[in-house]
């Protein structure tokens, strides 16, 4: 049985930004599941778009985490589609304590 139960919670003013934008955050995000299944074998993933003085996004899972993070092309993809908009991606991940990723653009 594999059940996974995924909450979203994105800020509506998202729809303020170009086509471009949106799409780099729902890559991310599709992304980041598909290393959090498969990669992380987790059974809950939180995503969480914040958009006020900085735009935040979290995406945090309940997988078995790793103790070093080794690059693959998800994760490597993500950082060069955040790079062109000038973001920021910081890791947080321990073994057996998930995995999240923060990115933040300043505004």
């Amino acid at each position: 049985e594999n059940n996974l139960k995924i909450s979203i919670n994105i800020d509506e003013e998202v729809e303020d930004y170009s086509p471009e934008f949106k799409n780099l955050i729902y890559t991310i995000i599709k992304e980041s599941i598909t290393n959090s299944i498969k990669h992380g074998k987790c059974s809950e993933i939180n995503i969480d778009l914040k958009i006020g003085e900085e735009i935040i996004l979290r995406i945090k899972d309940n997988g078995i985490g790793c103790s070093e993070i080794i690059k693959g092309n998800g994760l490597t993809g993500i950082e060069e589609r955040v790079d062109k908009f000038q973001g920021n991606i910081i890791y947080r991940t321990e073994k057996s304590q998930g995995f999240e990723s923060i990115i933040i653009w300043e505004k």
